[in-house]
């Protein structure tokens, strides 16, 4: 494979892969730059609002956000109500310009264009104290977002009738997006440790819905807790997922061979331990294991994550 789009060197990168492996850019690089601030005010003993704004800078990629609002409550604070909204600006430059959909790697890239993103986020919550030792939580949330949705820097294989590749093709996607969620939240405190578990189903109009489940049980031993950690997400693939497109058949309005966009299963296992010194310092240490799978070769993966973190408040 040869003729990749490079993000990292402003120009084409050429570089060979062998027969089965995934083209992955040896030479790709990016650095970030991401800032937020957020201020939560009462305004009288049942009525909190709150308001943020957010900017993060890439390499090719720019956003710009605004957030606020605001949680009612209610039966002596027992109930929470909360309204909550997003706005924000992403700006796209990729290296080389933005490319034309579903044109050819060889010639298919535009001069000199940027290409813009809004999103607009919208979420209303319910947190509910069920007991002394429960409280749950249901939120719904939907998000819109218009413009500029391909990612400039997946391609696809335009593949002859005898199975060999004829051509790298950009991906194109829909200019429009909406997504929405149902998220529900369990804690209880029960033999002396903590359950907390949730689940999160999401369906959007590209055809991709997912299924969240994840649960940890903390373990509590004095200033010593033991907390494993299981999740598991499942998800459909887009109607407009390809692994390849043929070279006889006409190309389609859409297509993405993106593995994020295919079927994926995905799994977390693992455990967390914590070391509580005193009230102001403590120490821990996460092990997790992950692995993922999918329609294509570039979704299969596994990995091992670790984490040492010490806390010390004033």
């Amino acid at each position: 494979f040869d003729d990749e789009y490079n993000a990292g060197q402003n120009s084409i990168s050429q570089y060979n892969v062998n027969p089965g492996e995934v083209p992955l850019d040896p030479n790709f690089k990016d650095q970030r730059f991401a800032f937020s601030m957020n201020v939560s005010q009462p305004i009288n003993r049942h009525i909190e609002s709150s308001m943020g704004i957010s900017y993060s800078q890439e390499t090719d990629y720019q956003s710009l956000g605004i957030n606020g609002g605001a949680t009612y409550f209610m039966n002596q604070k027992n109930t929470q109500l909360g309204f909550y909204f997003g706005l924000e600006k992403d700006q796209i430059t990729p290296f080389g310009a933005p490319p034309q959909g579903l044109s050819s790697t060889h010639s298919g890239v535009k001069a000199g264009d940027t290409e813009n993103k809004w999103v607009f986020d919208g979420l209303i919550s319910l947190t509910q104290t069920l007991s002394q030792n429960a409280i749950m939580q249901m939120n719904y949330s939907v998000t819109q977002s218009n413009g500029y949705h391909s990612d400039p820097y997946k391609i696809i294989s335009l593949i002859e009738n005898n199975n060999t590749t004829q051509d790298y093709l950009f991906e194109h996607r829909p200019n429009h997006r909406t997504k929405q969620n149902l998220y529900a939240a369990f804690k209880v405190h029960v033999f002396g440790d903590t359950l907390d578990t949730s689940y999160r189903y999401m369906w959007d109009n590209w055809g991709v819905k997912s299924h969240t489940w994840d649960s940890k049980y903390r373990l509590n031993l004095g200033h010593f807790y033991i907390q494993p950690h299981y999740r598991i997400y499942r998800q459909s693939a887009a109607d407009f997922f390809v692994n390849s497109l043929q070279s006889s058949q006409a190309l389609p309005q859409y297509a993405s061979a993106d593995y994020r966009l295919g079927e994926l299963t995905t799994s977390t296992l693992g455990a967390k331990i914590n070391w509580q010194f005193s009230p102001s310092q403590a120490f821990s240490v996460k092990l997790e294991r992950y692995h993922q799978s999918g329609e294509s070769d570039a979704a299969q993966m596994s990995a091992t994550i670790s984490q040492m973190s010490y806390k010390w408040s004033f």
